[in-house]
């Protein structure tokens, strides 16, 4: 995980491994290891709401198994409509969306 505010973005780097059979953790300690990266996630906007112009957010698919975080993150980008939002994830393909 990292979090660092450049020059009024937000950098945020989430600890959501990527998903496959074979490393994943059961039902229950992912779904904690989900909680955990939104509540991270959601401190983070709020203790830079004041200088935060946009946020950028470095993750594993945005489907699947993580749904639950991005979901939380939908709802942020609803909460903070005025800070757009960029997701990088490692799908390779781009996806025009807003959140709202």
């Amino acid at each position: 995980l990292f979090a660092f505010l450049l020059e009024g973005v937000l950098f945020l780097g989430q600890g959501l491994p990527s998903p496959q059979l074979q490393n994943m953790p059961d039902a229950d300690e992912w779904n904690d290891l989900l909680r955990d990266n939104v509540n991270w996630t959601r401190e983070h906007f709020f203790k830079n709401r004041r200088h935060m112009r946009a946020a950028v957010v470095f993750s594993h698919s945005s489907s699947g198994p993580a749904e639950i975080y991005f979901d939380e993150l939908k709802e942020l980008a609803a909460r903070y409509e005025e800070v757009p939002i960029l997701l990088v994830e490692d799908n390779h393909w781009f996806e025009e969306e807003v959140f709202r």
